[in-house]
């Protein structure tokens, strides 16, 4: 799967214990999350395809690897109807619709993701021109996506490549995700 677009800009990197890093909107609230030690960020400019979007950040492992990064995309939310558990999980399933075709699931299967201050659904697409061949740098086999409304007001949604979902650096990716929440004044 593409890794979609790549970024500069303001950088951060974990240290001994995990670091809360904040990201301003426009709508005066700030969205914290906890980067652990060997993972950074940078903010990428947000692309024409998710407009709807304020900021995007990129989070990957220090370490070099290209087994796993994901981008995290903020808004102050719009829709009133992301608040409600039917409505957020409705939206997941139009959002993520498009990747059936070419994912060895054929299916959106969702599930929820633990997010203490909020709620969200997550779904994972195994690329089935990627399964039984080895993976060349740059490619991953796995997109795994997020549709988050945090409590506050705010909607996320994350896109996360991997080559596999049981690795060190995918279940640090995840508690990243779960990290989010909106910062109190």
């Amino acid at each position: 799967m593409d890794p979609g677009p790549a970024g500069g800009g303001a950088q951060g990197t974990g240290n001994l214990t995990p670091v809360l890093r904040p990201a301003e909107l426009s709508s005066g609230k700030s969205v914290d999350f906890s980067v652990p030690i060997g993972w950074r960020f940078s903010e990428i400019t947000v692309p024409k395809a998710k407009r709807s979007f304020e900021r995007a950040l990129r989070f990957q492992p220090d370490s070099g690897g290209a087994s796993t990064y994901f981008i995290v995309y903020l808004s102050p939310n719009t829709a009133p109807s992301l608040t409600s558990f039917a409505g957020l999980r409705s939206r997941h399933e139009t959002d993520n619709a498009q990747y059936q075709a070419d994912s060895l699931e054929q299916r959106v299967v969702v599930d929820i993701i633990p997010i203490t201050a909020g709620l969200g659904f997550i779904s994972s697409f195994t690329d089935k021109s990627l399964v039984g061949v080895p993976i060349r740098r740059g490619d991953f086999k796995i997109l795994t996506t997020a549709t988050i409304y945090l409590k506050g007001d705010v909607f996320a949604s994350c896109e996360l490549l991997s080559d596999e979902t049981s690795s060190v650096e995918f279940k640090s990716a995840l508690q990243i995700i779960s990290s989010l929440h909106v910062a109190h004044p």
